[in-house]
């Protein structure tokens, strides 16, 4: 009797066993429908481009008004100040910390011979091979030399198209092109460089911004119309690295028209960007879509411009929403950062995160957490070392070399100007332990710096960084 128990308890389970089988086999064989997504990074643009405006005129109206219609995640911080860092930490959600990728140019450009720079290892998986492992197609669309297939960005993608220094309007037309020959579901990362300097937008975007401004000596002219010489000579006295100026330093009247310009990049990026979305979601209203910035940019607020050499809230501020659609609109004002991206995407569509990440997903609840950022400059060197930490409205920067820190609240001093170190010890002491927290974690983290690679810049390459700014004299 007992034996006949035990047989048929046996039948019953394998029966289950069969049948727990036969619906995985189906499962498996059954295609998944998943979304579409399009990643979209406009270099260098800075948070408050997104909502602001300047004399009443918008900077980005079209796509503000797309982020009050998504996930727009109003205080997201980058990893770093400058680009190829925050977007290795964008595209493994890895802190700089971490990954290790942190550099440009390991000398300056003094001879002929070959420069070695950081690239982002192949045995660190990218957002494109995360999403190419999963049966996507892949395809980059990119304007940034900091960013070509040779430094390790090409990695995961079916194609990756360098188009270099162009339009936003040339990038726009070539992204349309290579999404209607992707086939569902699909990858896409857009990075225009609108609106890195020189900033020249299209003359109908520069009038918006321009007129009424006051006119200018020809000396003044000249100097914005070598912008470029202006901005390495401006870094270099900045940085301590030329004693004397060469180039006479802008008026106030000159500056305006520098960030007029820049106003007028962020215009036209704005129409273009928006042109962009809307061709995709014609034809895939389902594709999610996210849009933001690799950094800021800095105009003279706390003494330099461009990017790369401070961790002010103007450079690691960055604008970003996520369209998802059905979803309910939803206006997030808790503290995000770039890494958290690419689980955002594995949980939208239905993809298993990696265990290492560092960034967590923005789907749903979260609690505040720390964000962090770091920068040594695009080159070692600068000589400088500066980390930041931020939890809730106030932020801690630690200079390494000078060994001093300088604490903010950003939210009754949003410039940044009132150092409260010295005054609110407490404070300074736990955000201080927060941030050798955050070392020690990065530390011991399993993907810590074990696959540093590095590699050499060509002719083409180094000139294209050197029109960019990364490379200047000595």
């Amino acid at each position: 009797m007992k034996s006949r128990l035990i047989n048929k308890a046996w039948l019953v389970w394998g029966q289950r066993l069969m049948a727990i089988v036969a619906l995985l086999t189906v499962s498996c064989s059954a295609p998944v429908e998943r979304p579409s997504v399009l990643l979209i990074v406009v270099d260098t643009l800075r948070a408050d481009h997104l909502t602001g405006n300047r004399n009443g005129v918008p900077f980005m109206p079209k796509l503000s008004a797309m982020a009050e219609d998504s996930w727009h995640f109003a205080e997201t911080t980058s990893q770093a100040s400058w680009t190829k860092p925050s977007m290795v930490s964008l595209f493994t959600s890895l802190y700089t910390g971490t990954h290790g990728v942190e550099f440009g140019t390991r000398k300056q450009f003094l001879d002929d011979s070959s420069l070695e720079i950081d690239m982002l290892p192949k045995s660190l998986e990218s957002m494109a091979r995360f999403f190419k492992d999963h049966g996507y197609d892949t395809a980059g669309i990119q304007t940034n030399h900091q960013l070509v297939e040779d430094f390790g960005f090409g990695e995961g993608f079916d194609a990756y198209h360098m188009l270099g220094d162009v339009p936003a309007s040339v990038v726009s037309d070539e992204a349309i092109k290579v999404a209607a020959k992707l086939t569902p579901p699909y990858f896409l990362y857009v990075h225009l460089l609108d609106p890195h300097a020189s900033y020249e937008p299209p003359e109908t975007y520069r009038a918006l911004f321009e007129d009424g401004l006051t006119a200018l000596s020809e000396e003044e002219e000249e100097i914005l119309a070598n912008y470029g010489e202006y901005y390495d000579d401006h870094i270099l006295h900045y940085l301590g690295r030329r004693e004397v100026r060469q180039i006479a330093t802008l008026s106030e009247a000159a500056r305006e028209v520098v960030r007029a310009r820049y106003g007028g990049e962020s215009r036209f990026s704005d129409d273009e960007v928006a042109r962009l979305i809307a061709e995709i979601r014609g034809k895939d209203e389902e594709t999610i879509i996210a849009f933001t910035s690799d950094h800021g940019e800095e105009f003279w607020e706390h003494g330099a411009v461009g990017h790369s050499k401070s961790l002010y809230q103007e450079l690691i501020h960055v604008p970003l929403f996520i369209s998802v659609p059905g979803a309910a609109p939803r206006h997030d004002s808790q503290p995000a950062q770039l890494i958290d991206l690419l689980p955002t995407f594995a949980e939208l569509c239905g993809l298993k995160a990696r265990r290492y990440w560092q960034g967590v997903s923005l789907v749903g609840e979260r609690v505040d957490l720390p964000v962090f950022s770091a920068t040594g400059g695009s080159s070692r060197e600068h000589d400088f070392r500066l980390r930041t930490v931020r939890l809730g409205r106030y932020k801690l920067i630690h200079d390494g070399n000078k060994k001093s820190v300088s604490v903010y609240d950003l939210v009754a001093d949003p410039e940044e100007t009132h150092d409260l170190a010295k005054s609110e010890e407490a404070l300074t002491r736990m955000l201080q332990e927060a941030l050798q927290k955050h070392k020690l974690d990065n530390e011991k983290h399993p993907k810590f710096q074990a696959t540093k690679e590095l590699t050499s810049i060509d002719e083409d390459t180094l000139e294209r960084l050197k029109d960019l700014g990364y490379l200047g004299e000595d």
